[in-house]
């Protein structure tokens, strides 16, 4: 499961019609499952500001780590 987050621009550049349904398709996928964003609010809601910092904190250092450790191998990585 993923979090993506983008301007509402961008959004409609990739927005597509469905003729089946007649309406616009906002979602990446194309995916009209109801329980994964369900799921991804239960995600988001269920843990406290300060945890969700303290996991994006540990996933940076990880992701330093793994570029680090990478570089050193000869393998070129960098993160964005």
């Amino acid at each position: 499961m993923g979090l993506f987050i983008t301007f509402e621009s961008h959004l409609r550049a990739m927005t597509s019609r469905v003729e089946y349904i007649d309406s616009l398709d906002l979602t990446i996928s194309g995916s009209r499952n109801g329980l994964t964003p369900l799921l991804m609010w239960y995600a988001v809601k269920s843990v406290s500001f300060e945890e969700h910092q303290n996991r994006i904190k540990l996933c940076l250092e990880i992701a330093s780590q793994a570029t680090n450790v990478l570089n050193e191998l000869g393998v070129p990585a960098w993160r964005n």
